[in-house]
């Protein structure tokens, strides 16, 4: 994320001040404060006559910002068009006061009403005062995505992308490509998909991105839909998979539903909002697909840091959370092997113990202890966040020197024993994903995920579900 002097803050400010009198008539901008997250947009609280509001805006420090095609699927000039448009239709999404004007300075974005509640999925599942509004969440979104789904797409004011869904796995295959390596698992997970895309059901408005994290929530339940960038017009089980992605419960992996609901209760609840009925196999194919889909999202985070085009920090790290993405492939694809799995040998990694001098894992060490000194301390929620993401930083450096190169050595001992390279399996997989039937090949697979996530995130929650269902008793 970008990082502004206090001239930059306090230019934004008399900006906003300019755009908000345009609107609202007189008065001053007060509270400036950059909201955490986001990998690709820039969000802003401030206070205007008396009313809170949000900016929403393309990085405004990023000259050469390289927003991935088809990660943002949509323009913020026209997900305010859509947002101003579902807002008439009942759907909870913050009013929008004004779509930005080159002559405002400010940028590519718009300017909405900021609507109460918290959006940290963290805070959410860890404070008590949610656990009410939680417990309700499978219905509520039902209830949401419902009317979402009901919008109806003849009267948009803007023209949405259609997709079918082997459409969607041919855009996805095409940015895959593009990255320059192959990873295995997702090169099976891309066999899998187009040997069993669906056909064509009803095509609906579809969110793209309907998980926590881009709802805002209060003590009582939703109270908004955030985060339109990826809207389309396609599949409506794409919207109800992708509410169960891995990534997307937070810690909570025996809960599918976004981490507070089983992924059949989250279903029921859909198909009675909607009157319709999914098909489990059709929901199963999604949801690999979302699952592949940010995978895919991640490796081209990393590819426009690598090009110097948003070269954040935060993007860095995202690149680290393919690992992350192969496990959560692996648990869903193994079900449909039909076959059992072989029960495998696992050793956690050992670090080596630092002797004599000064270690680079002893700098690392010192560095993280210093900052987690920090995050006590820090009261800006950005800087706050920009911290953590420097210590996961750190940490996954400190593991990948400890044992990286004893991981290593493992794997080649088993691709070795295989006869092929990394890319050369993951170029056979591609061709057949039958090929994941070889017992060999699968328990490869698996043991290169664990490996690699006790380097980059050894507290993934799916590494944990994977660690207790496939090592020996």
């Amino acid at each position: 994320m970008a990082e502004y002097t206090k001239a930059d803050r306090e230019q934004l400010g008399e900006q906003l001040a300019a755009v908000c009198r345009r609107c609202l008539g007189s008065g001053d901008v007060s509270g400036l404060t950059q909201l955490s997250g986001g990998a690709s947009m820039e969000s802003w609280r401030f206070c205007f006559a008396s009313r809170d509001w949000v900016l929403r805006r393309l990085p405004g420090l990023s000259a050469n910002l390289n927003v991935p095609e088809g990660v943002a699927m949509l323009s913020l000039a026209d997900q305010a068009l859509l947002l101003q448009h579902v807002y008439r239709q009942g759907v909870s999404v913050p009013e929008v006061l004004t779509i930005l004007l080159p002559e405002d300075g400010v940028g590519d974005g718009f300017v909405m009403a900021c609507v109460a509640g918290e959006a940290l999925p963290q805070k959410l599942l860890s404070d008590p005062a949610y656990t009410r509004a939680l417990g309700a969440l499978s219905k509520c979104c039902a209830a949401e995505l419902a009317k979402i789904h009901g919008v109806p797409a003849d009267a948009l004011p803007i023209g949405l992308t259609m997709q079918t869904p082997r459409e969607a796995v041919k855009e996805q295959e095409y940015f895959y490509a593009q990255q320059g390596s192959l990873h295995p698992v997702f090169s099976l997970a891309f066999a899998w998909l187009s040997e069993n895309a669906p056909g064509v059901t009803r095509q609906v408005v579809v969110h793209g991105d309907f998980r926590l994290g881009n709802f805002l929530m209060d003590h009582a339940g939703l109270t908004a839909v955030l985060d339109w960038e990826l809207s389309h017009l396609g599949d409506p089980i794409r919207d109800v998979a992708f509410f169960c992605a891995p990534s997307w419960r937070f810690g909570r992996y025996h809960l599918e539903a976004a981490g507070v609901a089983p992924s059949e209760t989250w279903i029921k609840d859909y198909e009675s909002a909607t009157q319709t009925e999914v098909d489990r196999a059709h929901f199963t194919w999604w949801l690999v697909f979302n699952t592949l889909w940010w995978g895919v999202a991640c490796m081209r985070m990393a590819a426009t840091f690598r090009d110097g085009s948003v070269a954040t920090m935060e993007r860095a790290v995202i690149g680290r959370r393919i690992s992350e993405v192969a496990i959560d492939l692996l648990l869903l694809l193994e079900p449909l092997r039909g076959k059992p799995f072989n029960r495998l040998a696992i050793n956690p990694p050992q670090g080596e113990p630092p002797a004599g001098d000064i270690t680079p894992e002893d700098l690392l060490l010192a560095v993280r202890a210093w900052n987690k000194g920090r995050l006590k301390e820090e009261q800006d929620e950005h800087r706050l966040f920009e911290a953590r993401v420097a210590n996961n930083a750190m940490g996954i450096v400190t593991r990948e020197l400890a044992f990286g190169h004893t991981l290593s050595r493992q794997e080649q001992a088993r691709m070795d024993a295989l006869g092929a390279t990394n890319e050369e399996l993951a170029q056979r997989l591609r061709q057949r994903s039958e090929f994941f039937a070889d017992d060999r090949l699968w328990d490869h697979l698996r043991l290169s995920a664990i490996e690699q996530l006790w380097i980059d995130q050894p507290r993934y929650a799916g590494l944990t579900a994977a660690l207790a269902k496939w090592g020996s008793t």
